[in-house]
């Protein structure tokens, strides 16, 4: 909660964002990786 009381809350939703893009990229290399 301290993180989001002290940076803006258009930072945090941005940084969200990015990592669950991130995760979304490793998963689909790995599927493309398996199949």
């Amino acid at each position: 909660m301290a993180a989001v009381t002290e940076a803006p809350l258009g930072t945090v939703m941005s940084r969200l964002a990015r990592g669950r893009g991130m995760l979304r990229d490793r998963l689909a290399r790995r599927l493309n990786e398996e199949s």
